[in-house]
């Protein structure tokens, strides 16, 4: 191949990534402000943690037959549409707001409507790697790199250090913000080739038996179902811990909006090594990185549990960032070589409903946790479990 071939190729790659950029950097921006507009509502760590598991509940809701629907639809039709409803739901919020009558109950329901998109443009996305790059592993493995490298760095640098400053100004401002970048992002998109929806045989027609096969490729499938496995078990100990770590530190250090900003974007710094740590090593079996990223995340969170001072966490903030990204790199591209094609949609969506309905669940036992045993209690329990986790994950591995 030429090196204009090459980069012809690769032109639609970067459409795809710029439009991830955006994407993420307003999801970022949301992640960081939800938190503080609920804090700002209540300090009732069960209402907090309801927000947060709204992010996440539509995968157990409806991210199974979402992901069968995005194969019958034009994929890029589908992300533009997903962005383009996403930013209407955060400008509607942003409205609510300003008019004074924000309430957790309307903060969930936005929140929860963002993530009915993700249900549909994350599927879309991921399954737009490889019809961009081919098949090659490597190919496959870099771009994987690239894409949960830049995630960490927009969603998570970018992302909640705008949504922090922005909050600090004005509580509307970004969710504002997150509006104008997902419109942004749509309009990326619309340079993605167009492609035609595969064939299909006859008879295969039937949602419920597209949706039965792409589970029982999943469970039939030992490197899929123990993927599945491994990342519902990092999401549900991640989100146990992060859904009420607002609470924590405003309790131990009564941090303002621009010191939760900065701890979260730090994530982002960890976010960079891990996906060169990926890249490096895309050899590396699913099962090993998980096991390593749950010894990594566990000591992450306990650095920031025992730090004495709020700065005194960064630490630990980048290391769970190294791990998030290396564990979300290796095993998506885990997921796609291992999937056969046509059904990358289904399987992906099958295995989100495990991965991310988990963070669903860790998210809603966060708030009963903290207000049981304490605010601290989400942090040591994570803790153990990952520990032991991770002995399992490295035995498989």
């Amino acid at each position: 191949m030429t090196l204009i071939e090459r980069r012809a190729s690769s032109r639609p790659l970067r459409w795809l990534l710029g439009s991830t950029a955006a994407a993420v950097t307003a999801q970022g921006i949301v992640a960081a402000a939800a938190p503080l507009l609920a804090a700002s509502l209540t300090r009732d760590p069960v209402a907090v943690s309801l927000v947060a598991a709204s992010a996440w509940l539509p995968w157990l809701l409806i991210g199974l037959p979402a992901g069968a629907l995005v194969e019958r639809w034009v994929k890029r039709r589908v992300m533009v549409s997903t962005d383009a409803v996403r930013g209407l739901v955060l400008l509607v919020l942003t409205v609510v707001i300003l008019w004074g009558h924000a309430a957790i109950w309307s903060l969930a329901l936005a929140v929860f409507l963002v993530g009915v998109g993700s249900c549909f443009f994350d599927p879309a996305a991921q399954s737009e790697i490889p019809e961009l790059v081919g098949r090659d592993p490597k190919a496959v493995a870099d771009a994987n790199a690239s894409y949960w490298t830049l995630d960490a760095l927009a969603r998570t640098l970018v992302g909640s250090s705008a949504g922090a400053i922005a909050f600090g100004l004005a509580q509307w401002a970004p969710f504002a913000a997150s509006a104008f970048l997902l419109v942004v992002s749509a309009a990326l998109l619309t340079r993605l080739p167009s492609r035609p929806v595969p064939a299909r045989a006859p008879g295969s027609r039937d949602l419920r038996a597209e949706l039965a096969g792409g589970l029982r490729e999943l469970w039939s499938s030992t490197p899929l179902r123990r993927n599945a496995l491994l990342m519902a078990t990092y999401n549900v100990w991640w989100n146990i811990v992060f859904a009420t770590l607002i609470l924590l530190l405003l309790h131990r250090f009564q941090i303002s909006s621009w010191m939760w900003g900065a701890l979260v974007s730090s994530m982002a710094v960890g976010g960079v090594a891990g996906g060169a740590w990926a890249k490096r090593n895309h050899t590396v079996s699913v099962e090993r990185a998980y096991g390593l990223g749950f010894l990594v995340q566990a000591a992450g969170w306990l650095a920031v549990l025992v730090a004495p001072m709020w700065w005194l966490a960064f630490p630990g903030m980048v290391a769970v960032g190294v791990a998030s990204t290396a564990v979300s790199a290796i095993g998506g591209a885990g997921i796609q070589l291992a999937t056969p094609e046509g059904m990358l949609a289904r399987v992906t969506s099958g295995i989100r409903l495990l991965g991310i309905g988990a963070a669903a669940v860790g998210a809603g036992l966060s708030g009963p946790i903290a207000a049981i045993a304490g605010l601290s209690a989400p942090t040591i329990t994570a803790a153990a479990a990952l520990v032991v986790a991770s002995v399992w994950a490295l035995r498989q591995g």
